[in-house]
């Protein structure tokens, strides 16, 4: 067993423990927006770039190029023509005055490709033979091979919105009606793919990583077991690894990003044996009983939307073909409760295919040593927007003089995390939001409150601001040891305190050579669910880190705590056990992560669990 660092009579790690950062406490409302998600092409109004002079941030324009592409389409692929006037998600791509950017997860990327990334994507290109075109973006590759191909062109997107931008860019009716260039959408690619793929294939320079799983699907071709896999979770590219690894052919389904009607063009073509999903989307169980395909969800992270009661109930057949594997025990009552059939615990695990021990070079070992090192979002940006919902939202039920509301609401919700602040290790926001602000505590008959709101739960909301101010506050108390921290921009606030910002960190190869490091690697969950081991906790381990990991019941129950990581339970015990780590040097943290690795090998892989998920 570990030494108990009780036992030491040291003085505290730090002379005085930082009670908060000053920038969380001074988050104030500064406006409420809203975005438009999903728009439909009307006849007669088709959406495109902006028009010519259009500013940044300007909203596309009407585009006659897009028209004359339709019509040519509808000659040659009217079901294609069809689909791309159908609704689709759009805020993932913003036009600015110095180029376009697409968002992938929570962070934006140039689209925009220049002259020498074309012809760096065209390089060794044979120009007489069929070519596959694996994400178009804004159509610059298509636009300098096209002229230059005495081939035909597929030109496959992911996107409708991007083959939507594409088409409104330039005039592609002539190629279109001589087969020259043929335009491909999602499933499209299947019917590719069973004929024979090119040889030749180009991925778009940024959409080729993104596109991983059509890549794959093109590689191996089409297996007679598929798999619709939901896109967007973090670690969606771990569980399609673990289906593959069933004899799975993965399709990628995007529920947020596609209209109805596409998601169920998907289904119908890929004739899947079930549809997967991380985390529940509201209507999911629905959509796929209507389709006629079984669903398998594993919950993995937190929601702030209220979990609306499946249609049918438990005997219904959404209910009967959906089979819900939730992280936190807690939540198994929840959707028992909205009437699912099926639902049991099932915690996280690592993929240890992508997270296992490596030797780092002398120059890695220089860019990621640190002696505390915390990898996860800050929380902070997220904390402000949920603030100013919360905020509007009390400000449209209460009426009257706006400044005199805002005022209240902001008061309020300071004196609610300032009471949470006093003692992180008790989640009490439910309680403290009922005395604070009682409008939220019962259900809100205000229509316009329901609709600011947006289906999330007060309570979640304001938790998610409590979450960001314990992250920063905890990391902040580590800045006099030096800790490195990776992640959003938030976390700038804790560099006043001596933490290091880092910048953010990959899911992929980075965050392995970050948790091969020898440093204690912290974790730091949520205030509202002490009761989980999160997936960070098995990523260190599988790369055989040490973990210090916030204690839970489930740590005891999956882990040795003591033997293959140790844990801490309140701020002041995090900093104890920091100090005790460093002293004990990395050989003995060395030690404890070998033991660590081992029991995620034994007992935790995702592989493991994903055969799990499918066999109910």
């Amino acid at each position: 067993m570990l030494s108990d660092p009780s036992e030491r009579h040291d003085p505290p790690l730090l002379p005085e423990r930082v009670e908060q950062c000053d920038q969380l406490s001074q988050l104030t409302v500064d406006g409420l927006g809203s975005s438009v998600h999903a728009r439909r092409v009307a006849a007669g109004a088709p959406l495109g770039p902006p028009s010519e002079g259009a500013g940044a941030g300007a909203e596309p324009g009407a585009s006659p190029v897009l028209l004359g592409n339709l019509a040519a389409l509808r000659s040659v692929d009217p079901n294609l023509a069809e689909r791309i006037t159908w609704p689709c998600q759009s805020d993932h791509v913003a036009w600015r005055a110095d180029g376009v950017d697409y968002r992938i997860h929570r962070a934006w990327h140039r689209l925009s490709l220049l002259d020498d990334e074309v012809a760096a994507a065209l390089n060794g290109v044979h120009t007489d033979a069929p070519t596959l075109l694996l994400g178009l973006g804004l159509g610059e590759v298509l636009d300098g091979l096209a002229p230059l191909a005495t081939a035909p062109v597929l030109a496959w997107e992911r996107d409708p919105w991007l083959l939507r931008q594409v088409l409104s860019l330039r005039d592609w009716a002539h190629e279109i009606r001589t087969g020259a260039v043929r335009f491909l959408l999602t499933a499209d690619l299947l019917g590719v793919i069973e004929q024979g793929a090119p040889d030749q294939v180009l991925a778009h320079p940024l959409l080729g990583a993104v596109y991983r799983h059509e890549a794959a699907l093109v590689r191996t071709g089409l297996k007679p077991r598929r798999a619709l896999l939901g896109l967007g979770a973090l670690f969606e590219e771990d569980v399609a690894d673990a289906l593959r690894s069933e004899g799975m052919s993965v399709v990628p389904w995007d529920l947020a990003g596609w209209s109805q009607e596409e998601l169920g063009h998907v289904a119908a073509a890929v004739d899947a044996e079930v549809a997967v999903n991380i985390n529940y989307t509201r209507g999911l169980a629905e959509a796929c009983a209507s389709l006629g395909v079984p669903v398998r969800v594993w919950e993995v992270d937190p929601s702030t939307d209220g979990l609306p009661p499946v249609v049918g109930g438990p005997q219904g057949d959404a209910s009967q073909g959906a089979h819900i594997a939730t992280w936190r025990e807690s939540h198994v009552g929840l959707f028992e409760d909205a009437g699912f059939a099926h639902a049991r615990f099932l915690p996280l695990a690592s993929n240890t295919s992508r997270r296992l021990p490596r030797t780092l070079s002398a120059q890695e070992t220089e860019h990621y040593a640190a002696p505390v090192t915390f990898v996860g979002a800050s929380m902070v940006d997220q904390g402000l927007a949920f603030r100013r919902r919360l905020v509007g939202a009390y400000m449209l039920g209460r009426g009257g003089d706006p400044s005199e509301a805002m005022a209240e609401a902001e008061e309020a919700i300071e004196s609610v995390l300032a009471s949470q602040r006093a003692d992180f290790s008790v989640y009490r926001v439910p309680e403290l939001l009922a005395e604070a602000l009682p409008m939220f505590s019962a259900p809100i008959a205000n229509r316009a409150v329901r609709l600011a709101l947006d289906g999330a739960r007060a309570d979640a909301l304001l938790g998610e601001m409590a979450a960001a101010d314990k992250r920063v506050t905890y990391v902040a108390n580590l800045g006099q040891v030096g800790v490195h921290v990776w992640g959003d921009a938030g976390w700038q606030h804790a560099t006043q305190y001596g933490a290091v910002y880092r910048g953010p960190a990959g899911h992929g190869a980075e965050l392995t050579r970050i948790y091969n490091t020898d440093s204690i690697h912290l974790d730091l969950g949520r205030v509202y669910q002490s009761d989980i081991v999160t997936m960070r906790v098995f990523d260190v381990l599988a790369c055989g880190g040490f973990c210090l990991a916030e204690h839970s019941p489930g740590l005891d129950a999956l882990f040795e705590v003591g033997v293959e990581l140790d844990s801490y339970r309140t701020l002041e015990e995090m900093l104890e056990k920091v100090a005790f780590w460093l002293d004990a040097g990395p050989e003995a943290r060395r030690e404890v992560g070998r033991r660590g690795r081992e029991r995620v090998l034994r007992d935790h892989t995702i592989a493991a669990r994903v055969r799990e998920l499918l066999a109910a």
